[in-house]
């Protein structure tokens, strides 16, 4: 039903019992108690039990009830209306979820099996990101690298300073992301030992 109107006294069962169960059968159900008993531990337990209003008998204005029920009514349709949007929102996040979660597999993918050395920098200088070929190259495992080491622990010294001028020259120049471009530099490995290697380096503001 849309609206159970539901006095107390009544045959075989009372009403605060028929209260508890349709309760826990429709707890969205509107329920308005209308009693002429005028006990208001009755009142009180009533409400306690999830009525959502009372209201005494005999009803000599018939308004009263009225207003009750188009109370009762509105509040109920207000209430599913925010439970279908709660759920059409939970929805569209878990879509957005997966969607997000594929992105970054095929990401994943093509930055794991790209065939070349590669990491992401983030801004304070530190690798988030590292691949296989990189950590071969530079002879170290993942856990060594990501999260642990910064990107010049790899760059010969007087590569470093090189390298950060000409990419804050190329941001301030373009005002945010950076095409990749192309540096040679000395490239340290975990042995200390020096190779000359060209990169492609670009630069992807937050957003």
């Amino acid at each position: 039903p849309d609206l159970v109107i539901l006095d107390l006294r009544m045959p075989e069962m009372d009403g605060l019992q028929v209260l508890e169960i349709l309760r826990e059968r429709s707890p969205d159900l509107p329920l308005i108690v209308a009693s002429g008993t005028g006990n208001i531990e009755a009142v009180v337990k009533a409400l306690h039990l999830g009525a959502w209003d009372y209201i005494l008998k005999p009803i000599e204005d018939l308004k009263v009830l009225y207003h009750s029920v188009e109370k009762c009514l509105t509040q109920s349709r207000i209430r599913k209306e925010n439970i279908r949007y709660q759920e059409q929102l939970e929805e569209l996040v878990a879509e957005r979820t997966l969607e997000l979660r594929k992105s970054q597999q095929r990401y994943k993918a093509v930055f794991e099996y790209t065939g070349t050395a590669a990491v992401i920098i983030e801004a304070d200088d530190t690798i988030s990101m590292a691949n296989s070929t990189f950590c071969e190259f530079a002879g170290m495992e993942i856990h060594r690298i990501v999260g642990k080491k910064k990107w010049y622990d790899f760059v010969s010294l007087d590569h470093v300073e090189i390298l950060k001028n000409s990419i804050e020259s190329r941001i301030n120049a373009s005002g945010g992301a950076v095409e990749p471009m192309q540096v040679e530099i000395r490239f340290i490995g975990s042995r200390h030992e020096e190779k000359y290697v060209y990169t492609s380096i670009g630069v992807i503001p937050d957003t």
